[in-house]
């Protein structure tokens, strides 16, 4: 029983993380769009910012039944990977 609490925490912590890049994102989007509306801004903000968003997209199809043993069965990707592009 306690194996299942560390799983359930796991996924609850990965989705914190997920919801807390989605903020992060809608902040910095925010903030170019301030920037885009004064005339202050360059090509690589936007750049960053579309790489952010497939970052995004790509960790919210991730199905978190297989973060307990770090297989690939629900995904095509590892969660190790996938916590490469969290800390990217």
């Amino acid at each position: 029983m306690p194996e299942n609490n560390i799983d359930t925490e796991a996924i609850e912590c990965f989705n914190k993380l997920i919801w807390q890049r989605q903020c992060e994102y809608s902040h910095k989007v925010l903030s170019y769009l301030k920037k885009l509306q004064f005339g202050n801004t360059c090509c690589e903000e936007l750049e960053e910012l579309k790489n952010y968003r497939r970052t995004l997209l790509i960790i919210n199809c991730y199905d978190t039944r297989d973060i307990p043993l770090n297989t690939t069965d629900y995904n095509t990707i590892s969660y190790i990977e996938i916590k490469r592009l969290l800390d990217s």
